[in-house]
């Protein structure tokens, strides 16, 4: 797993304090405030939250985003003030944050990934149950277009807007979903039966 490195600074109590941040939300996870740990622990169950004192009587909290495949960011949340660290490259140097857009992009985007592979799964299993007993799963052929329409709108994310502000645009989702649903569960799951149904 790999380590991720973060760095910056935030205000307790009216006066700056420098974190420093290495982990990974899988294996041990360290903290410094000023060059002093206060917190290095291996969470026995993932956590995307970390409670830890950036001062003796002051808690805060660390909170971990994932913003690409292979890339993390991390939050430090102290009196409810958010502050996102920089992450520390091999170099030493420091990368400014993504930022929310990109990271809401990412997980619009993995969303979608696994709609896809639902809709992928409930195709073998069907494909393979009718061609080799005869026998189908009705519902999960069914639903087959509709996760994958939701799959690609979802990696398209931000071409596709999937929060419509509008009353025209929310009947409009609502209504190619339904549309969607139908499809599947009519024309869909005919041409499924015909085309891969033993004869």
């Amino acid at each position: 797993m790999f380590q991720h490195r973060f760095s910056g600074s935030v205000l307790v109590a009216g006066s700056s304090r420098q974190l420093n941040i290495q982990g990974n939300p899988l294996g041990r996870t360290v903290i410094q405030v000023n060059g002093a740990t206060v917190y290095d622990k291996k969470p026995f169950i993932q956590k995307e939250i970390i409670d830890f004192n950036v001062l003796p009587d002051k808690p805060a909290k660390m909170r971990w985003h994932q913003v690409s495949a292979m890339k993390m960011e991390c939050d430090v949340i102290v009196d409810n003030q958010t502050t996102t660290l920089s992450t520390v490259a091999s170099d030493g140097s420091l990368n400014q944050p993504v930022g929310v857009q990109a990271r809401h992009t990412f997980q619009q985007r993995y969303v979608g990934f696994g709609f896809l592979a639902v809709a992928a799964s409930s195709f073998w299993l069907n494909y393979y149950e009718l061609t080799k007993t005869g026998q189908y799963y009705p519902k999960a052929l069914g639903i087959i277009p509709a996760f994958s329409l939701m799959g690609l709108a979802s990696i398209m994310h931000p071409l596709v807007n999937l929060n419509p502000k509008s009353k025209v645009g929310v009947w409009v989702t609502v209504g190619v979903s339904l549309a969607a649903v139908v499809f599947g569960f009519t024309f869909f799951a005919d041409w499924f039966l015909a085309t891969f149904a033993t004869r």
